[in-house]
């Protein structure tokens, strides 16, 4: 016996093998057991056991580990850039818009938004130009909606609506506010 063949164990078989056998008494009415010959089980557990060793020998494999984590790489980056479209206005939609970071979080999902994307990646899904993260860019931010600014983020909203509304957006993607 291999290693590959130890690391099946038996329950994982019989398991494997009765969701087999229940499948196919639901799919053709059966309502007995009985009713199903001994060769149909016999071969429901040889199918199993050989379904289960295949699977186990491919995760062992290195390079199937690596198409793997390259099938997720690419996976979150597709996801990355769907999110990117959605956010852009098209050539038909009015002045640029931001996207709130919350719609795009649960767009994007809290793995990719909380783990997977900077604050750079999270202003981009937004919408937001990452150029513009710069220290001064944050420090505006700050003055707008940091502590004591209640009077100065309504004085911004008032007299310029697009930018209190690109900094709010901006200040959530960085998680400055």
């Amino acid at each position: 016996m291999t290693t590959i063949e130890t690391t099946v164990t038996e329950s994982a078989i019989a398991h494997v093998a009765e969701q087999t056998i229940k499948t196919t008494m639901d799919k053709h009415g059966i309502l007995d057991r009985s009713q199903l010959k001994d060769e149909f089980i016999q071969d429901a557990y040889r199918f199993a056991k050989e379904k289960l060793t295949a699977d186990a020998e491919r995760e062992a494999d290195p390079n199937y580990q690596q198409r793997k984590a390259l099938e997720e790489e690419n996976r979150v980056i597709k996801m990355q850039n769907e999110a990117l479209k959605s956010s852009r206005p098209t050539q038909n939609a009015p002045a640029s818009k931001t996207v709130d970071p919350n719609i795009m979080a649960l767009k994007l999902g809290p793995l990719v938004w909380n783990h997977q994307l900077d604050g750079n990646g999270r202003l981009a899904a937004c919408g937001i130009d990452p150029s513009m993260n710069t220290p001064g860019f944050r420090l505006e931010i700050m003055e707008a909606f940091g502590p004591g600014s209640s009077i100065r983020a309504a004085e911004l909203a008032r007299s310029n609506p697009a930018r209190y509304q690109l900094l709010k957006h901006a200040g959530k993607a960085l998680r400055i506010i």
